[in-house]
């Protein structure tokens, strides 16, 4: 029956496809025992026409040039926020990305979404050197081709609340 390349094993393969049609090889051995082949017929796969393969070939070199722009700006926005850290507003500048705030809280909350949901994330930026030097965390990706750098404006540690504070909210509850 016909084969195409990478269906047997090396040796038969290589002895396969190095013979003209009618050949006979030598002997070839491989781990299934010895083998002397005869090539019967050459059975080319159909040649498609350009058009028919267009929207194929378009589609690869759009994903092609997807993923090289995507490089592109990944190590672009990496180094903007690495080499400065005291701001994102550089790096949103120079790609036309939106800085957005939030008020986050050590482990993702039920329901959080997109970046606000990456443990990742949020372990960089409850690291040490991201609250107490305020500086922009490196840049992390948090799934589906996502690059997110944050930075601490503002740190309040975990704390108890006085009685004061908090007494309306516990008598409402």
């Amino acid at each position: 029956d016909y084969f195409g390349r990478g269906a047997m094993v090396k040796p038969f393969e290589d002895a396969v496809f190095s013979l003209a049609k009618g050949a006979i090889s030598d002997v070839v051995e491989t781990d299934f025992g010895f083998h002397i082949i005869q090539l019967t017929d050459i059975k080319a796969p159909p040649v498609r026409s350009f058009e028919s393969m267009r929207p194929e070939i378009e589609a690869e070199l759009k994903k092609q040039q997807a993923q090289k722009q995507y490089a592109e700006a990944a190590d672009t926005f990496s180094n903007l926020v690495y080499e400065q850290a005291d701001s994102l507003q550089p790096a949103a500048d120079r790609l036309k990305l939106q800085v957005r705030k939030a008020t986050v809280q050590r482990q993702p909350q039920p329901g959080a979404t997109g970046a606000l949901a990456s443990e990742r994330l949020l372990g960089a930026l409850f690291d040490t050197e991201s609250i107490d030097k305020k500086r922009n965390t490196e840049a992390i990706d948090t799934g589906s081709g996502q690059l997110v750098s944050a930075r601490v404006v503002k740190h309040s540690p975990a704390h108890t609340q006085p009685l004061a504070e908090v007494r309306e909210q516990v008598r409402g509850r």
